[in-house]
């Protein structure tokens, strides 16, 4: 944790003013260096969520030492659109670093956040228990699987895969991808900007497969090609693969499949799972050339981090909580490190209405972090797996009560959707 030195000037934090955009932008690639000042002030001019958001401004002796910003955005939660913030962009040069600049802007964020009733924040780390610190929990993991084209299943519905034309299948994308927001936990909702700056500005190149006896499409791909390494040991990214259908699985599968001839490998970002059975040939395979010989590996990478701000907003907002059917009653001790006391709340649940009060009178309780109640509340982890590392106690009936609130399929946003 950083610390103060108490002899140092103090940090005032504002709010960032219309017309910033530059002076953010300078701060930001100071601190980061991942892209021109001018890609920043893009970031900040265009962005939709920033625009939609806010973002803190940290000042020590009148100079600029860091901001940071909450995006407006809206995720699928078990299938239903739900308000998000996406914390980005949190910057500090290298001069105003370990002096508890990052801790403030945070702390200033969450708060914010809470004194509005929010109930939900993601961000991705760059320090994992950095971020712990402040509630959040790891709640997304990302699978990366390498593979050579010819370990992928060969398919004869390929040749119902058209190449996607950006201008043409526009809508087509937009429709298909909506479509599959639907009982998914993650995607964000794309809107103009998304589409163009982030979705086809990170993988311009894509297919469309289109069922054969209605020519309607079922499925796309979207991909980008690195610059290095260079023919013949080229890569194929594929950054988005949106399937409705077994059969435009198949196809689009079969497609990439059969890119052996140009491609080396065929790299996918896909959800824990979800790429295992792609595969269908293991071990070594020859390549292209001597040289290039493949064995199907990857990578589990940590995807999105997020917390629960306000516990009682967040479960009457999860959509399951009110699907359930259930009567039932437990309660919930609730550990929050940016707050001094402990979180109590009885939870009732009923077919008609989800209410969380404060208060200690159910007897069927849990006791955990709000980083834990995340997890649980984005189907990342279970309760049985969090009392096994010591991290929850209290009621198992109580745990699977929880777990039924908040039932949907794990959180993943995917490769296109990160902010």
């Amino acid at each position: 944790m950083s610390r103060r030195d108490p002899t140092e000037p103090p940090i005032t934090l504002r709010r960032a003013e219309h017309g910033e955009s530059a002076y953010l932008a300078h701060t930001s690639h100071r601190a980061f260096h991942s892209s021109t000042v001018a890609g920043w002030e893009g970031w900040f001019r265009d962005h939709t969520g920033v625009r939609r958001g806010d973002t803190v401004v940290a000042e020590v002796d009148g100079r600029r030492a860091g901001n940071a910003t909450a995006l407006g955005l809206t995720m699928a939660l078990a299938g239903s659109d739900v308000p998000m913030w996406g914390v980005a962009g949190v910057s500090v040069p290298p001069e105003f670093r370990q002096r508890g600049v990052a801790d403030a802007m945070m702390r200033e964020l969450i708060g914010w956040m809470r004194a509005r009733g929010d109930a939900l924040t993601l961000l991705y780390a760059f320090k994992l228990g950095y971020y712990r610190r402040f509630g959040y929990g790891l709640c997304e993991r990302v699978e990366q699987l390498r593979a050579h084209p010819s370990q992928l299943p060969p398919s004869r519905l390929r040749s119902h895969v058209t190449e996607m034309v950006p201008g043409r299948d526009m809508d087509t994308l937009r429709s298909l991808y909506e479509r599959s927001r639907e009982g998914a936990t993650g995607p964000i909702a794309r809107d103009d900007y998304w589409w163009e700056a982030r979705a086809l500005g990170g993988a311009p190149e894509g297919a469309v497969y289109r069922d054969p006896s209605t020519g309607e499409a079922h499925g796309y791909a979207l991909w980008s090609i690195p610059a290095l390494p260079e023919f013949p040991k080229q890569e194929m990214h594929v950054r988005e693969l949106v399937a409705l259908t077994p059969d435009a699985h198949a196809g689009l599968l079969g497609f990439l499949a059969a890119q052996g001839e140009q491609y080396a490998m065929v790299t996918l970002w896909t959800a824990p799972g979800a790429s295992l059975p792609w595969l269908v040939e293991h071990g070594l395979v020859d390549g292209p050339s001597p040289w290039l010989r493949h064995d199907p590996m990857g990578a589990a990478y940590a995807g999105a981090m997020a917390r629960v701000v306000d516990v009682a907003a967040a479960l009457r907002l999860h959509p399951s909580a009110a699907r359930t059917g259930l009567r039932a009653s437990f309660g919930l001790d609730v550990r929050d490190p940016t707050l001094d006391e402990l979180l109590r709340f009885d939870v009732e649940l009923s077919p008609e209405a989800v209410e969380v009060n404060p208060g200690s009178r159910a007897t069927e309780r849990l006791a955990l972090g709000v980083d834990g109640l995340t997890q649980v509340y984005l189907a990342a982890t279970s309760t049985a797996a969090l009392r096994a590392c010591g991290r929850l106690h209290g009621s198992p009936q109580a745990g699977a009560w929880l777990e039924r609130a908040c039932a949907g399929s794990p959180l993943f946003l995917g490769a296109l959707n990160a902010f």
